[in-house]
């Protein structure tokens, strides 16, 4: 007790001295400067290579399957591991240090993907078909027709002219030839997801704490910095990647030749750079652990059917998001999409996104929480259904503002509604569920049969799939929603006619 009170105490001093907390150019706080600058070169860092993880793997030989596997262990890496950097900050006060350890742990293990081998290329005839697929498979396949690294089988006719263009698959996912870069990749990518998920976790952890002593600051505006940087960076980096691409280097080694050599150089360098705001940032600890144990209270709570449909309906929106995350680059290669247009892409999901975290919420008291559901799964439903309907890949980017209702405004809506229905004293519990549901075990869903689909079926059916689910879990949530609805009136009315 002598410890919370002091805790308390330290809090209440921290609160009554920022009073007097000197801000810059109209509410830039001083203290929150670090802060701000850290998500904007943190998310910068994220904007040069992260959204382009899926081509580069392809580009090295990876299939989707495997695209699927490699991109499903970010999800559960991130399951895992926070918990274990938070408790270990918390247990020991690290939190400054364990952020360096994470950025400078990202900055140097990324990279190292520009050294794993690529896949090797097939030499002769029979080798010219992926994984080890053999002609005698395919009944239809002769000696003069090809069948590329992508699965796509060329009719070639005697005069040299290909007649038409079939996409087949492949039955084997994994082979000898490609084991080695996979198992490589899945090293180097478990190992960056390990420091950076710890690195946001600390700092969004952080973050929340130095807001609650600057009651005029939030969550939101410290991260809306980072997210109009993203808009910045992305197009800049496009633009690199498309000249770099048109260079033609005569050294052998991998490592310069991929297109995306000029953004793992960036990433590492931006990360070091910030270091800098990092080392700067102030630790506040105004947490009170908690004494009790709360599994009876969380059993009690997902006892109501509407809180668990409504936290299933977040795991569906996980799924989207993950898929959307991990094969819309993919669909963009297929249409033969510059990497300037991926770029732009980043573009049009973070002005909107921004707009609506930052209005977020003004929207949810207006819409509800339910409301704004509803919302982003009809969003969800409208952009993969767009996506199937493309055939020019600009016409992508129009779709893609819809992110702003899919991420901006549904993902501040989950976080207020886990905290809404928490009982006393566990919010950061319904929080770390709600992170879990939705960032953890729908995205790894969507990833993973995501990958098995796109292989099979292709893109265009993937994205045809995901748009009926979210359909499913529309019809079936707003039919939840009336029927709690009917029984909370009923209950009202039964408490009315009991006190007449």
């Amino acid at each position: 007790m002598d410890k919370l009170q002091s805790e308390r105490d330290e809090t209440e001093d921290l609160l009554e001295k920022n009073e007097t907390t000197v801000h810059w150019y109209d509410g830039i706080n001083r203290a929150l400067l670090p802060v701000k600058l850290t998500y904007l070169l943190g998310l910068s860092a994220w904007a040069v290579m992260k959204p382009y993880l899926p081509v580069f793997m392809y580009e090295i030989g990876l299939n989707t399957v495997q695209i699927g596997f490699l991109r499903s262990l970010e999800p559960v890496t991130v399951f895992t591991s926070s918990p274990i950097w938070g408790t270990v900050a918390d247990k020991f006060s690290v939190h400054k240090p364990l952020m360096v350890l994470c950025l400078v742990g990202s900055a140097i293990s990324f990279p190292l993907l520009l050294f794993v081998p690529p896949v090797p290329e097939s030499n002769s005839m029979t080798d010219e078909y992926p994984d080890g697929v053999q002609p005698e498979v395919y009944s239809n396949i002769t000696s003069t027709d090809r069948l590329d690294q992508k699965g796509n089988l060329s009719f070639i006719m005697d005069d040299g002219n290909v007649t038409s263009q079939q996409r087949i698959v492949d039955t084997s996912v994994f082979s000898q030839t490609s084991l080695l870069t996979f198992l490589l990749v899945a090293l180097v990518t478990t190992t960056d997801n390990i420091f950076h998920s710890g690195f946001y976790c600390l700092l969004e952890a952080t973050t929340v704490d130095l807001c609650k002593l600057y009651p005029k600051q939030c969550f939101g505006r410290q991260r809306s910095l980072g997210t109009l940087a993203v808009v910045v960076v992305s197009p800049l980096v496009g633009i690199v990647i498309d000249s770099y691409q048109t260079h033609d280097f005569q050294v052998d080694l991998y490592f310069l030749q991929s297109v995306f050599t000029p953004s793992f150089i960036l990433y590492t360098v931006i990360l070091v750079i910030a270091l800098f705001p990092v080392v700067q940032i102030e630790i506040a600890n105004t947490a009170i652990m908690p004494t009790t144990s709360f599994s009876h209270e969380v059993i009690t709570l997902f006892s109501d059917h509407h809180v668990t449909m409504t936290f299933l309906v977040a795991t569906v929106a996980g799924v989207c998001k993950g898929i959307n995350a991990a094969y819309l680059f993919l669909y963009l290669e297929e249409l033969n999409a510059s990497k300037f247009l991926m770029s732009l892409t980043l573009v049009a999901t973070c002005l909107p996104e921004t707009v609506f975290l930052i209005y977020s919420g003004r929207l949810i008291r207006c819409l509800g929480y339910e409301g704004v559901f509803c919302l982003g799964l009809v969003a969800y439903i409208l952009r993969f259904l767009g996506y199937t309907l493309v055939t020019n890949p600009w016409m992508i980017l129009p779709l893609e503002t819809l992110h702003g209702i899919c991420y901006g405004l549904l993902w501040p809506n989950c976080t207020e509604y886990a905290n809404h229905v928490a009982p006393t004293g566990m919010s950061a519990t319904l929080q770390a569920i709600m992170t879990a549901l939705k960032a953890g075990i729908g995205e790894t869903i969507g990833i993973v049969a995501g990958g098995f689909i796109f292989y099979i079926y292709g893109a265009r059916h993937l994205f045809r799939l995901t748009a009926l689910l979210a359909l499913l879990a529309l019809c079936i949530y707003c039919v939840d929603i009336w029927i709690y609805h009917r029984q909370k009136r009923h209950v009202t009315n039964s408490k009315e006619a009991m006190q007449n």
